[in-house]
């Protein structure tokens, strides 16, 4: 259920802003505005359950500036009509965009996620080295030796 309101929360935003800024701004209509929010929210959010627990949160909205501005680039070379700078308008739809996932990252993390993220932890690769030395022997020792005939003799008794 948390999963849920996190991914509405970031479909909610991610529409508002691309209809203010490419549809307020650059005439964008809602239909491309709709299908480009939701392909953007599909791949962030599967990024932010990976991603998230393993980068701190300033690092992972970065990301999401990266992959909202290259995201509403690509899909407006194909879908988007008119004459205007594509990429200015994704810079700016990025720009807002990384600042909201910034305190949507927060919310994640500390209140109804925070569980989650701890288990979406232990299944993304980790900075840490999770191996540990094993401190056993294969050979026997002198004093393993004379224990295992010492038993072996009492056994015979």
């Amino acid at each position: 259920m948390d999963y849920v309101k996190a991914l509405v929360i970031k479909l909610a935003m991610i529409t508002a802003v691309l209809w203010v800024v490419l549809g307020g701004f650059y005439g964008v209509s809602l239909g491309d505005i709709l299908l480009t929010s939701l392909l953007l929210t599909g791949v962030s959010f599967l990024g932010d359950m990976f991603l998230l627990p393993i980068f701190e949160n300033a690092s992972a909205a970065l990301g999401d500036f990266g992959l909202t501005f290259a995201g509403v680039w690509i899909l407006g070379i194909f879908l988007f009509e008119g004459d205007f700078s594509l990429g200015t308008a994704s810079l700016i739809s990025a720009a807002v965009i990384a600042v909201g996932e910034y305190f949507l990252h927060n919310y994640m993390e500390n209140h109804d996620l925070k569980d989650q993220t701890k288990v979406m932890d232990t299944m993304a690769i980790s900075r840490q080295d999770k191996m540990q030395p094993e401190f056993g022997s294969d050979e026997d020792t002198e004093e393993d030796i004379k224990k295992e005939t010492t038993d072996k003799e009492t056994d015979k008794e």
